[in-house]
């Protein structure tokens, strides 16, 4: 969580972040969404990170500089896969689920994890139906994330797919252990200058279908886990 003096700096230079990478991406780009939280971001401990967004919708209608809106970012989420949903079946094609099992997972997780203030994020903030679209593209850009994670400075990070996991150990140079099948489980780091420790899960991707995926129980008690940590002194 950031310091009192320092979010109204984080906050400008947040914004002035995203605009950038927007004027780089040009008219005819997908939206840029670098994150959500369900309030202000200022007071979001616990980050978990994917590679980039799937679902390409406009960021700044539920923006207003300091607050997100997750519950009405959610009601446009579930509209727009409802009528894609339409047009799929009316075209023959099999309908995806109305919520992804990477957002039902993450839901089921922030329950638990309340009162925590998660914030939901990727590496990159440009939406595609997939990580290898973002290939030579000028959404591939860290700017924003590298920002968050400086200026939040979280007590909790979770990468779910290897290219966060990676991008993670890099970042906070630790070696992140592979601890995906225990959710109590995490690498602890002491990071920010030394100031406190910082819990690190490396997670296979939320949207996976194999066996070994995590399925709502587990999510649950990854979530409780978290509210624990969040809880004890740093």
């Amino acid at each position: 969580m950031i310091h009192e003096n320092n979010k109204e700096p984080f906050l400008a230079a947040l914004e002035n972040a995203i605009r950038t990478l927007e004027t780089k991406l040009g008219p005819n780009a997908p939206f840029v969404r670098p994150f959500i939280c369900d309030g202000p971001i200022t007071e979001c401990d616990v980050f978990i990170v994917g590679v980039n967004p799937r679902e390409n919708m406009s960021f700044w209608p539920y923006w207003n500089g300091s607050d997100y809106a997750k519950r009405d970012w959610e009601k446009e989420y579930l509209w727009q896969r409802y009528k894609r949903g339409i047009t799929d079946m009316a075209a023959g094609r099999e309908p995806d689920a109305l919520a992804s099992r990477t957002r039902k997972k993450i839901e089921v997780f922030c329950q638990a994890a309340a009162p925590a203030h998660v914030l939901e994020t990727n590496i990159y903030s440009v939406a595609s139906e997939n990580e290898k679209e973002l290939d030579n593209h000028p959404g591939k850009d860290d700017a924003v994330f590298s920002l968050l994670l400086r200026g939040l400075q979280p007590r909790v990070v979770i990468a779910h797919g290897a290219t966060a996991r990676n991008y993670i150990a890099r970042s906070l140079g630790v070696k992140v252990i592979a601890n995906g099948s225990d959710p109590t489980e995490f690498t602890q780091v002491r990071r920010w200058n030394g100031t406190r420790v910082t819990y690190i899960k490396a997670l296979r991707h939320l949207g996976g279908r194999a066996g070994s995926a995590y399925g709502y129980g587990w999510m649950a008690q990854l979530g409780s886990r978290v509210r624990e940590i969040i809880g004890e002194p740093s």
